[in-house]
């Protein structure tokens, strides 16, 4: 299976020399390649009748653009190409630019000429620079970016547009491209912000890296549907035992919803048995609400979990395969002793909501030999970082992999526009942002999934990608976004199921 990765500069430049030096793939055929897979993009929007300039630097990126140009001028396009510093260029760039002249195309290095051929064209092809640049930009190629630019057409960028580095999330002048085509991998900057502004619309296309030549870069993956089909498929034989027992902690008078919400998403994922155990204030609303789930009630409280609410739940989370602690429970004393009993026992844990918050204190309980999922968004985990929000955002992936060091049973699920699923040595990165889910309640369904999916599960991270998939469908509606409600989340997941089912039947 081929995997999207998100790599930074050094780690695309690994894999291109790996592949020609180790493998001997030439380099000239991964040129080819990449060409190709860009044509295939291109011609879902362009027509032969549009009038295509491609603009090329020195490198490999020119060389990837003057391989583009010369297929599209065999399947009768109407293409030219510039060629910036056509004196300085490489061996690659100058053997394509040598192919260009000879059948016949139509090339220039005079900017003058380029600034003629804009203004007349109906697509601009970007390959100046490559994903390799290191800033500042040369007076010369500044000057390049400012006539793209200024024109009004649609711009497509080869790798990266010219002017953003793979690695930094800042920027300056660059190409503002309409659409940019990776070559096999993500840039690491278009999941960095401010950078990921920059990046109007991205692309990835495969070029036939075997996986071997990836085996030391860095382990971050674009989520893709393949990835979800090596979870089994629900046992038919099965009993409910073997679906899992779950512990749901949480709830109070002022927040019962974020329990309700929860615990309804767990049982219509397929928990065999689900447990509550929450204050008496909200008994009776989780009796008329949730009758096929059993509770435990705290009468030691009443709004909130009251005094003796902790040591009880150190003496019952061992009889269940998987507790869940935070929905709606507020983050007063009790509460944060209550999250501190459960992270001390053996017990495998997830935490979501007030649990989190309850922790910035004392995070390195998070670090112990058991399974520990956490499902923060960007503010909860600014709580545990000790981080704003705007430098988790800055650089998450950097963030995570500090947080995560030193221990190999710590998983977390950063919620965002897009979601980062993250284990001590790799990560999934799950972005197909959907503005429905931006509303409370919808990650308390997130909790009730991952509890269901995880609680019987031989492999943790397998499930963590298949739940934040099925949460992510489940918001998918005709509805607008505005009008959806968690609630409806929960009543799409039999349809979300029902499609993975036949998924896992193939």
């Amino acid at each position: 299976m081929w995997n999207k990765y998100i790599l930074g500069s050094s780690d695309k430049r690994s894999i291109d020399q790996r592949a020609i030096n180790e493998i001997g793939i030439l380099s000239e055929v991964l040129i080819d390649r990449a060409a190709k897979g860009i044509y295939e993009v291109i011609k879902e929007s362009v027509s032969q009748k549009e009038r295509i300039v491609i603009v090329c630097g020195k490198g490999n990126n020119g060389a990837d653009g003057m391989a583009l140009g010369i297929l599209l001028q065999h399947y009768d396009y109407r293409v030219k190409i510039f060629c910036l510093n056509r004196d300085e260029m490489r061996p690659e760039a100058r053997r394509l630019l040598n192919i260009c002249l000879k059948v016949g195309m139509i090339v220039t290095d005079d900017q003058n000429v380029l600034k003629e051929w804009l203004a007349d064209a109906d697509v601009i092809v970007d390959g100046l620079l490559g994903t390799g640049f290191a800033a500042p930009l040369k007076v010369d190629v500044k000057a390049v970016i400012s006539l793209i630019n200024e024109t009004n057409v649609y711009v497509v960028s080869i790798d990266i547009p010219s002017g953003l580095s793979a690695d930094s999330n800042e920027y300056a002048e660059y190409v503002q491209a309409d659409l940019t085509v990776a070559i096999d991998s993500y840039p690491l900057s278009y999941y960095r912000y401010p950078s990921r502004l920059a990046f109007k619309d991205i692309k990835v296309v495969d070029i036939g890296f075997p996986e071997t030549v990836k085996e030391e870069v860095e382990n971050i993956k674009a989520f893709d549907e393949k990835m979800i089909i090596t979870q089994k498929a629900r046992d038919k034989e099965g009993h409910k035992g073997t679906f899992g027992k779950g512990l749901l902690v949480g709830g109070s008078q002022m927040m019962s919803g974020a329990l309700v919400l929860a615990a309804s998403a767990a049982i219509h994922s397929g928990i065999g048995t689900l447990t509550l155990f929450a204050p008496s204030a909200i008994q009776i609303e989780l009796a008329l609400s949730l009758p096929s789930a059993m509770k435990i009630i705290d009468k030691s409280g009443a709004d909130f979990f009251g005094p003796e609410a902790p040591s009880f739940l150190s003496k019952i989370v061992d009889d269940y395969d998987l507790i869940a602690i935070g929905n709606g429970m507020g983050r007063n004393a009790t509460a944060k002793a209550m999250v501190k009993s459960v992270l001390l026992s053996h017990a495998a844990v997830i935490l979501d909501a007030d649990a989190i918050g309850c922790l910035q204190d004392n995070p390195e309980l998070l670090h112990r030999p058991y399974p520990t999922i956490i499902l923060p968004h960007l503010k909860e985990m600014s709580y545990l970082v000790k981080r704003d929000v705007e430098e988790i955002k800055s650089d998450p992936f950097g963030i995570l992999k500090d947080f995560i060091h030193n221990s190999d049973q710590l998983y977390v699920v950063l919620k965002s526009s897009f979601t980062i699923i993250a284990q001590k040595g790799r990560m999934t990165v799950y972005d197909r942002p959907n503005s429905a889910l931006a509303k409370g309640g919808s990650g308390d369904v997130l909790c009730g999934i991952v509890l269901a999916l995880t609680a019987k599960s031989e492999n943790i991270y397998q499930s963590l990608l298949n739940s934040v998939h099925v949460h992510n469908q489940s918001g998918q509606s005709n509805s607008d976004p505005a009008y959806f409600t968690p609630e409806m989340m929960i009543s799409n997941l039999d349809r979300v199921y029902s499609d993975l089912g036949k998924l896992y039947a193939k």
